[in-house]
């Protein structure tokens, strides 16, 4: 599902997004149990980060991305080690994020010839779905 931003190229940091969740249920044919994959349509908090650095240590992932000149930090489950910087990533969060003050919007120290870049990051296993960015 797509979303667009807002006007005046302002970028969208909490807002209440609809997305497409999908999830297992047990249905029954007489007594015989089975699973099915059921799609529906669930509120989440939406953010459009300028960019998002990820450390990744193991089974343990440390996020923190800039929206709108504002840090928030948040941690996930991700397999791997060393550091990777995303630039224009949209996430969605079932819960809000907390604000841990101001932060460079730019590209996050990496440079400018990443100001163009678009990113599609994944990160599963977490509370955080990514939605596709326009």
């Amino acid at each position: 599902m797509a979303f667009a931003r807002r006007g005046g190229g302002a970028m969208a940091c909490g807002d209440i997004r609809q997305v497409r969740v999908k999830i297992v249920v047990i249905r029954w044919i007489w007594f015989i149990p089975y699973p099915w994959i059921e799609e529906r349509i669930r509120n989440r908090f939406g953010y459009d980060f300028a960019w998002v650095k990820s450390t990744r240590y193991g089974f343990f992932e440390h996020l923190e991305g800039c929206c709108n000149g504002r840090l928030h930090v948040w941690y996930a489950f991700g397999f791997g080690f060393g550091s990777s910087t995303y630039v224009g990533v949209t996430y969605t969060f079932t819960d809000r994020l907390s604000d841990h003050g101001p932060c460079d919007a730019d590209t996050g120290g990496i440079g400018s010839f990443a100001s163009g870049l678009r990113a599609r990051r994944t990160a599963p296993f977490t509370r955080a779905r990514r939605s596709k960015s326009p």
